[in-house]
């Protein structure tokens, strides 16, 4: 075990990477210390290794490019990039759609400042890491899909859905 709630598991890492460009943005603000945290960065760490060209971004007051790395040092360069303060997702998310992305995936628990300004042009898929519920919640519009519970499994769910868009 390790601070991040687990061992990664080393067969995530063998299967083929999923194509197109992919933004991973995390919720580093204040509401996710503790275990909410630690789900949310070791899912970083998997998805990383998910997709073939992956940038990964924190957010709180702040979006922030993290540095490309890999493992326990990506988990430590988002946990380090910015002050855990607001939770400013949806701007965050507007900012991030802007650059093109094909997918984007927020890690979070969704206690945010800010609300949905304008349409996401990307697939967008919530990941509620502090969820009671497990599962596909629900889909707002036509491309946000709520991922609710902590499961590296999630990415095997958005390979599956994304086959057959």
């Amino acid at each position: 075990c390790d601070a991040y709630g687990g061992a990664v598991p080393t067969s995530t890492f063998t299967k083929e990477k999923a194509s197109g460009k992919t933004a991973i943005l995390v919720d580093v603000s204040g509401s996710m210390d503790g275990d909410r945290l630690k789900y949310a960065l070791a899912l970083a760490m998997i998805g990383r290794e998910m997709y073939e060209n992956v940038d990964i971004y924190s957010f709180s007051n702040h979006n922030i490019l993290v540095p490309n790395r890999r493992g326990f040092a990506l988990a430590d360069a988002i946990d380090n990039s910015q002050g855990h303060c607001g939770t400013y997702m949806w701007s965050s998310i507007n900012k991030v759609s802007a650059q093109g992305y094909e997918r984007i995936l927020v890690i979070t628990d969704e206690q945010a400042h800010d609300s949905p300004s304008e349409k996401v042009s990307a697939n967008m898929y919530i990941v509620n890491v502090a969820s009671y519920d497990k599962g596909v919640g629900y889909t707002l519009g036509t491309n946000i899909t709520h991922i609710n519970g902590f499961s590296d499994k999630v990415f095997d769910y958005i390979v599956e859905v994304e086959k057959g868009l």
